[in-house]
């Protein structure tokens, strides 16, 4: 099973859920501008490129400006929910990517300072586990791509 870093997966799941929205760059970077970011156009295609990192305040954001959760933007099967590869928590290299990569991996640190460091790789069916279980979810309602109100509602619980 193929590999990919969080980074990877969070920049082609921002891009695949606006297009999904019907979103371009612009309005994108308007919805986040009006949650208190200070995106632009530009700062929506460099991390749709991988090129500019995210926080993790950001992340939030872009989970009310997307209408997705933290689980949807790091589950490196996309929009589509199909088949993705691993997701890889680090952004360190395994020798071979094509093989497959155990769950975790002792790799030893190449500028031979002895450090011992642990690549992590999860199953995409069990990224959930690193989003705590939601017990509510938020909905935005969006005007000219600016919050207008921000609800609350909880999840309901499935009768047994």
């Amino acid at each position: 099973m193929p590999i990919q870093t969080v980074a990877e997966t969070l920049a082609s799941n921002i891009r695949a859920y606006r297009q999904l929205r019907g979103l371009d760059q612009a309005a994108l970077a308007r919805r986040m501008r009006s949650l208190g970011f200070g995106w632009r156009r530009v700062t929506v295609s460099e991390v749709e490129r991988n090129q500019r990192n995210v926080i993790v305040a950001e992340l939030l954001g872009l989970t009310l400006a997307l209408d997705a959760t933290v689980q949807q933007l790091v589950d490196t099967r996309g929009p589509e929910g199909r088949r993705g590869p691993d997701l890889l928590l680090s952004g360190l290299q395994l020798v071979d990517p094509h093989r497959p990569a155990p769950a975790v991996v002792d790799d030893v640190d190449s500028v031979g300072s002895g450090d011992i460091r642990t690549v992590v790789t999860v199953p995409p069916a069990d990224a959930t586990a690193l989003v705590c279980p939601h017990k509510a979810y938020a909905e935005t309602e969006w005007v000219d791509n600016q919050a207008q109100s921000m609800f609350v509602k909880p999840v309901k619980e499935p009768v047994s």
